[in-house]
């Protein structure tokens, strides 16, 4: 069956090959015919349209490229808040964290309730934040 069909395969194509063969020398044939461009007065005749610019000034002018300087921007400051303490948890910045945990690079070291602060670390520079102070209401 196999041999069948590449036998069938084999002649179908030669027959399509045989086509484009003769499309291909008709092709061929058009592009062998001489083209006709200008003449050389139609050439002479033609005005130059780098008249503008004499070519002494073309090779003295120097291309200069510009070139973006970029200014390093400052980080940014995160502002830690404390909003509320509760069981061994401390909530900064509208999230509630535990002893040890990061914030930003910082890592909470304590948390005081009894002081109503935290203690925030990042290598040798410490920051402690604390509860705001409420109103007392008067009766």
């Amino acid at each position: 069956m196999g041999h069948k069909l590449l036998i069938v395969f084999g002649f179908t194509a030669s027959l399509y090959a045989a086509v484009d063969f003769s499309k291909l020398d008709h092709l061929i044939e058009v592009i062998k015919a001489p083209r006709q461009g200008l003449s050389q007065e139609e050439i002479t005749t033609i005005s130059d349209p780098f008249w503008r610019i004499p070519p002494k000034a073309v090779q003295k002018k120097k291309i200069k490229k510009k070139v973006q300087i970029y200014k390093k921007r400052a980080p940014k400051k995160i502002v830690f808040r404390l909003y509320a303490l509760f069981d061994n948890r401390a909530k900064i910045n509208n999230r509630w964290y535990t002893k040890g945990a990061k914030i930003g690079n910082y890592r909470l070291i304590r948390i005081d309730p009894l002081k109503k602060m935290v203690v925030l670390r990042y290598k040798h520079h410490e920051i402690r934040l604390f509860l705001p102070r409420t109103k007392k209401l008067i009766k």
